[in-house]
């Protein structure tokens, strides 16, 4: 009795003590569906496993302290989704393989041979497969896998005699999504358990000596998840399933009969594959954890008598899968999340008893900075600050640099060393970097445009160029280029929609983004023309006591650049000479031909190329 209330009290005081979180970004990619983590190189160390919904099967290794990626390969043929994904031994021959169903029907498998990966289809394939495991499902200490999908049969694959042969599982066409192989019923016998979606029903599989036994075990709605294990930590292996619909339910066997309990409700709409278990509570307990469609990170824990739900985080982007693992191989699992926003994150549990705590305000000379987007870093541990800047994070005994960082501002940085229990304040004061504004652009063929645009801070000294960014259809942006000048010269993917933009960098971090141009390619043929494109800007513009006049020509051509007063006299003249194809600039100080200095006011800078005309209003201010 002693040792009950013992382990009762132990289980109520791990609820209540279950740490504070830490996340950090693995890296980003693309739509992620399933997570594994393990010894996929069967080299003793575990690595993070992702299936994309561009169809790759992507491997991050955390390694002398970053995560690097690469692609372990690819589906092919028709809708390539990466749906499901599961790491073991499917051959039977103590090597660790990856094992993949894709949305096109087809079964695949990784292995890493000779120092860099392989990948085979096992045949025959299916319709739309959407769930995969490998176990011993026929308890003859083989392993097979089970693949299950949309108004499909679930499928069992047995590697024999150098080839993989299929069999059906069920007879009936089903709507399967992940499925798992576990001991359900606490007798020492493996089952396959699997939640048929449109269906409504959770089946159990029992292999009978020559085919599998099909039961229905509860009438769960939309259950997209299904997990085995002691999730009461009371050595009672018990089946758990997510809903769509935002709940999870437990089902255990006991006296013949299958029971089906809801643990209390989780965030609404519960992602395909997010439901796991795994201790990376410092007490060392074993607890569910859930992600939701709408990014809501929640904590399932039995208290001894009740469930309790506790929300983590909520993860900026929806959210498509969770695992939990020693991915970085240091003993200590953490939990792994990946959003359909391509972001891959990590969130280590802190053992808060011994923490040390850096809190402070991140202040700004911005009254309309969005405090809530600083970000204050140490090591891998990282927080945001509140609406007011105020922050909190707590870390180990150790020497730390703390950052704090905010798109748009000045980084800052301070060198700590902490304690046990120490309490120390650092506050922050971030400067707004002033950004590029008006950017715009001029088709000059070739698949080129000229984007140019318009910066009032090129006489800081802390200001060092500007970084050209650009997207082509739905992909990520990307940097292409870095210019000192107003202007530049980039190439275009012809056929598709290229979307740019351009940020100022400084010595102490990046500004804002200016605004998004987008750039539907014409294929101007400036021979057919006859004639060259021209374009003619300044900066900046309103200015005083001097401005820069910009202007491009397509093709050799005599060129004038005049400046006009609004009555159309003209004011000063830059040139009147012949120029080849090219970008080129002439600096007016606010002076006529004579070198006497113009009134405020209004004027026109000219440009003629040939029998091209355009012209461009300028602001002179005193």
């Amino acid at each position: 009795m002693n040792r009950l209330i013992r382990i009762i009290f132990l289980l109520f005081l791990s609820i209540f003590l279950s740490g504070s979180w830490n996340v950090d970004i693995v890296g980003s990619y693309s739509y992620f569906y399933e997570l594994k983590i393990g010894d996929g190189r069967n080299d003793g160390v575990s690595r993070v496993y992702a299936s994309t919904y561009s169809g790759y099967l992507t491997e991050w290794t955390y390694e002398d302290g970053e995560w690097t990626m690469i692609d372990c390969g690819h589906t092919t043929g028709g809708d390539t989704r990466i749906i499901s994904l599961w790491l073991g031994a499917g051959r039977n021959d103590g090597l660790n393989r990856l094992y993949a169903c894709s949305a096109n029907g087809k079964v695949y498998e990784f292995s890493f041979t000779g120092g860099e990966w392989e990948q085979d289809t096992l045949l025959p394939s299916g319709e739309h497969f959407a769930g995969i495991t490998v176990g011993n499902s026929r308890n003859d200490d083989v392993n097979r896998i089970i693949a299950g999908g949309w108004y499909n049969p679930c499928f069992e694959y047995s590697y024999e005699s150098d080839e993989w042969v299929r069999i059906d599982v069920s007879s009936l066409d089903q709507y399967i999504w992940p499925m798992e192989i576990g001991q359900g019923r606490n007798d020492g016998i493996e089952r396959i358990y699997c939640p048929d979606w449109i269906n409504n029903r959770m089946i159990e599989y029992t292999w009978n000596g020559s085919s599998y036994d099909e039961e229905f075990i509860g009438a769960p709605s939309r259950m997209v998840k299904t997990i085995v294990g002691t999730g009461r930590n009371d050595e009672i292996i018990r089946v758990y399933s997510a809903g769509m619909f935002g709940h999870i339910q437990e089902f255990t066997y006991e006296n013949g009969d299958w029971t089906c309990s809801d643990i209390q409700p989780s965030a609404p709409y519960l992602s395909r594959y997010g439901l796991c278990f795994g201790h990376p509570n410092p007490d060392g307990q074993l607890r569910l954890y859930s992600v939701a469609q709408g990014g809501a990170f929640r904590e399932h824990a039995w208290n001894g008598s009740e469930w309790e739900d506790i929300q983590i985080d909520l993860v900026t982007g929806a959210t498509a899968s969770l695992t939990v693992g020693n991915g970085r191989n240091d003993g200590r699992e953490r939990v792994y999340v990946a959003g359909s926003n391509g972001h891959l994150y990590e969130y280590t549990c802190l053992d808060t008893v011994n923490l040390a705590v850096v809190s402070g305000v991140v202040f700004s000379d911005n009254p309309e900075a969005d405090l809530t987007q600083a970000v204050i870093e140490a090591g891998d541990f990282s927080t945001n600050a509140n609406e007011n800047g105020e922050y909190s994070l707590s870390l180990f005994e150790g020497s730390y640099t703390i950052t704090a960082t905010l798109t748009g501002y000045t980084n800052q940085a301070e060198f700590v060393e902490l304690e046990p229990l120490e309490q120390i304040t650092v506050d922050f004061y971030l400067e707004y970097l002033i950004p590029p504004t008006n950017l715009a652009f001029v088709e000059i063929g070739g698949n080129q445009v000229i984007l140019y645009w318009l910066f009032d801070n090129q006489n800081d000294p802390d200001f060092m160029h500007f970084n050209v960014y650009r997207k082509v259809i739905t992909s990520y942006w990307n940097e292409i280029m870095q210019t000192t000048e107003n202007q530049a010269i980039v190439n275009i993917a012809p056929g598709y929609e290229n979307r740019f933009y351009v940020a100022a960098e400084y010595v102490d971090g990046i500004s804002d983004s200016s605004n998004v141009v987008v750039v539907y390619p014409t294929s101007i043929d400036n021979d057919v023309l006859g004639k060259p494109l021209i374009h003619i800007s300044n900066y900046p513009n309103p200015f005083n006591p001097s401005t820069m006049i910009l202007f491009s020509i397509l093709g050799e051509s005599k060129v004038e650049v005049t400046i006009y007063n609004t009555k159309g006299q003209r004011v000063k003249m830059f040139t009147n000479e012949r120029y080849e194809k090219g970008n080129y600039s002439v600096t007016w100080n606010g002076t006529d031909d004579s070198g006497k200095p113009v009134s405020s006011g209004i004027y026109l800078a000219r440009l003629k190329a040939g029998n091209q005309e355009i012209s461009h209003k300028i602001l002179l201010l005193k």
